[in-house]
């Protein structure tokens, strides 16, 4: 019994020891950690008030309609969602953003007001219309069949031979793929691209 009694008293002091060496988790912030969160309230701080100055350089460009334009920034990169009226507007709301101090990068996710294209539907004859649909099948068949491209998430809308594509793709160089891709498709007169980068 005595052995048994020995052995139990030396596990329980070695479990004390293991217990009192073992360092416990750390109540406080270490000084790296605290400087880790600081560092990212002083970043989210200059976000927004890198999205102020984006905000405020769009409404004070006299040539743009900048209503309906929203600007998200993350890490110094202003990203641009909404719509305005033409390709100009959206180029030039670009232009203004890139020129605004601390921008590393412009996101542009604007899209083309549809009213032109909404008001030639309504004046699109029957055989325009079939017409469109067959640019429209088209376009789909030949995005599909692209190999290494997810057309999953793009909608092909043709209207009077004008094609426009909405939805999202994984980057740039797919938007641009998909718009050359539309481009070259018989019957295809012009593509608006109003894709978004994911």
């Amino acid at each position: 019994m005595s052995t048994l009694y020995n052995k139990l008293i030396l596990s329980t002091a070695l479990g004390l020891t293991v217990l009192i060496t073992t360092p416990l988790p750390a109540v406080q912030d270490t000084d790296r950690e605290i400087a880790e969160k600081s560092e990212a309230v002083k970043e989210y701080v200059g976000d927004a008030a890198l999205t102020t100055k984006v905000k405020a350089a769009l409404v004070a460009e006299p040539r743009l309609s900048s209503a309906q334009i929203h600007v998200i920034t993350t890490n110094n990169v202003a990203e641009l969602s909404g719509v305005v009226s033409n390709e100009a507007q959206k180029q030039k709301a670009e232009n203004v953003v890139s020129r605004v101090e601390g921008i590393r990068g412009v996101i542009n996710n604007l899209e083309i007001k549809a009213h032109d294209r909404e008001v030639a539907e309504k004046n699109e004859t029957p055989g325009e219309y079939v017409d469109d649909a067959a640019v429209t099948t088209k376009v789909k068949a030949k995005l599909k069949s692209e190999p290494n491209f997810d057309a999953s998430d793009i909608k092909v809308i043709t209207i009077k031979n004008s094609v426009e594509l909405k939805g999202t793709v994984r980057s740039k160089a797919e938007k641009q793929r998909a718009q050359d891709i539309a481009a070259s498709v018989t019957g295809a007169k012009e593509v608006v691209n109003n894709l978004r980068v994911r």
